[in-house]
């Protein structure tokens, strides 16, 4: 098997969305066969892999580390390696930066990695590990593009490319310097698809635009974190049930946090219109805003916290049905238009009845929707108490969808469909 060397922004997780996917999908690899470069302030989780190099945008940036003293470090415990900086100047840095527009700060961290690159220790970590390949997870910014092809370069190794948001297409922009910098991020792109062996993407709404617009082929991978037992409706003990249980577990950036409360008060209505209680958990580890808060407050919701997969497949395995939400508001459509959810997939696999809410165009609940594997609410309340009623009432139609959606998930994203995709077209190469 070839020698990967993974570059993106988030490092291996076995909680967070990317890196969730990435250790999903690569975990067919031997442990020696794949090492990654991330960008990310975060710690690496993976219980297969242990060769990762934290590249920080200061870490060839001479004035701070001379100003600083930068060291880097080895984990050998964690087997990770780590660039330390002083928690002041981070605080300083980013309060600095947030105050002005997300374009002005991509631009400035293009501009420090520039001069990381310049890192020894990158070099040191790259050659110890003697990569066949890189493997780059593209996103909002153009240094991680810059970061992959410089290195392709200097060792004469091919690149895949990987694209899990849309960041070009679909993608607001606002502004002249907004759009002065999709403009060389656009063209980044464009480099990058003409030097690459290969190309991957989330999902099917993702490839054929991207493909359209850059005239490349490309292949399909997603998560492929599935559950091998399901959750079974025909145990007799449904129809005697008074409390109805839901689980949502992800972000709750981009919008969702006020979809959440939008469908939440729809279940918590109709459950209540039918004699039932609502019990909607909130498994998530994002920032949590004041109207989340408040509706926990207010006994509409309960946020759990974040959990890892081991104990989240128990808590969904417990549940009635499972939501996936995303945002009406235009900006935010526009950012998940493309996009097929993380947790996806580990619905669907679970034999729990998924309930979409939002915008049906859009690429996740597209998926629930033509293939007839979820039920998708809108902003039409009689229409929504309608199909939920049927929902709750019925433990033949749930049994009957959740059934469907099992098969599909396997079909589609079982993990010897997704690893073999990729591994074949990873060792298609010279």
């Amino acid at each position: 098997m070839k020698r990967i060397l993974l570059i993106s922004h988030n490092a291996l997780s076995q909680t967070s969305n990317n890196g969730k996917t990435l250790n999903s999908i690569f975990s067919g690899f031997l442990r020696d066969d794949l090492a990654q470069i991330y960008f990310n302030n975060e710690v690496p989780q993976s219980k297969l892999f242990y060769k990762f190099f934290r590249l920080s945008p200061f870490s060839g940036f001479l004035f701070i580390r001379l100003l600083f003293k930068k060291k880097t470090h080895v984990n050998n415990e964690k087997g990770f390696r780590r660039d330390r900086k002083h928690e002041y100047l981070k605080k300083i840095l980013i309060i600095i930066i947030n105050k002005y527009a997300s374009v002005i700060k991509r631009t400035i961290r293009d501009f420090l990695y520039k001069s990381a690159l310049k890192n020894k220790f990158l070099y040191v970590f790259i050659e110890n590990f003697k990569p066949d390949a890189v493997f780059l997870v593209a996103g909002d910014s153009c240094f991680s593009i810059d970061v992959a092809v410089s290195i392709s370069k200097k060792y004469s190794i091919p690149i895949f490319v990987y694209v899990t948001d849309d960041y070009l297409l679909s993608a607001e922009v606002v502004g002249f310097f907004s759009e002065r910098y999709r403009g060389r991020l656009l063209m980044r792109y464009r480099d990058i698809y003409k030097y690459s062996s290969w190309n991957f993407f989330i999902g099917d709404e993702m490839k054929s635009r991207y493909s359209d617009y850059f005239d490349i082929d490309g292949s399909v991978l997603i998560n492929c974190n599935i559950f091998n037992g399901i959750r079974d409706y025909s145990n007799g003990k449904e129809k005697d049930k008074k409390t109805v249980k839901f689980i949502y577990a992800g972000g709750l950036h981009l919008g969702r946090d006020e979809a959440l409360i939008e469908l939440a008060n729809c279940l918590a209505s109709t459950c209540e219109k039918l004699s039932l209680q609502a019990i909607i958990h909130v498994f998530t580890g994002g920032f949590v805003s004041k109207k989340m808060s408040d509706a926990d407050d207010s006994g509409l919701l309960s946020i759990r916290g974040l959990l890892p997969w081991c104990l989240l497949k128990d808590e969904i395995l417990s549940s009635d049905f499972l939501l996936h939400v995303e945002s009406f508001k235009k900006e935010h459509v526009a950012a998940t238009f493309l996009s097929v959810s993380t947790k996806i997939p580990e619905y669907l696999s679970s034999g729990v009845c998924v309930i979409g809410y939002g915008p049906k165009n859009i690429a996740s609940m597209k998926l629930l929707i033509e293939n007839d594997v979820g039920v998708v609410l809108g902003c039409d309340y009689e229409s929504n108490f309608s199909a939920l009623s049927a929902l709750f009432e019925s433990t033949d139609q749930k049994t009957f969808i959740s059934s469907k959606a099992v098969i599909f998930a396997r079909l589609n994203f079982s993990p010897d469909v997704i690893q073999t995709r990729l591994i074949k077209r990873l060792n298609y190469f010279e």
